[in-house]
């Protein structure tokens, strides 16, 4: 149903650069402008180690999450104009096909319409004429009308 989508390796790779070079920015950039300095401690207890490695977790799972919210909007994107593509695509063919000439339903279907016009308007003109017919005997018969 969908086409796959192949993605050249060195794109991949540039990208993977790319944002590793973004990363170590952006790290250099908030160690600047926070004034803190990195020191290498000795003496580091157990919870202040864990606490370190959950806060980082949950960077890194907040920038992933950007990250996936960001492609996941492309990729709703993307599919959404193939689909729609796709249905324009398929329900020209179709109108095309079942309104075509070459449709013994439709043709068919067109000629009972025609035909119901044709019943429809001998009965309106016999109904008129009947009417026109009925004033101008009522017409005949009083000359004050």
């Amino acid at each position: 149903m969908f086409r796959e989508v192949s993605v050249p390796k060195s794109l991949i790779v540039i990208t993977a650069i790319i944002l590793l070079l973004l990363g170590a920015a952006l790290m250099y950039a908030i160690e600047a402008a926070s004034g803190l300095t990195f020191t290498r401690t000795q003496n580091l207890t157990p919870a202040e180690f864990i606490t370190i490695v959950l806060s980082a977790l949950g960077v890194i799972l907040a920038a992933m999450t950007l990250m996936i919210g960001a492609l996941a909007i492309i990729g709703w994107n993307s599919i959404q104009s193939r689909v729609e593509r796709k249905v324009d695509e398929s329900s020209e063919d179709y109108l095309k096909r079942r309104f075509s000439d070459d449709d013994e339903e439709y043709q068919q279907f067109v000629e009972d319409i025609k035909e119901d016009v044709r019943v429809r308007l001998l009965a309106f003109t016999r109904q008129f004429q009947r009417e026109i017919d009925e004033e101008d005997e009522r017409e005949q018969g009083d000359p004050d009308a």
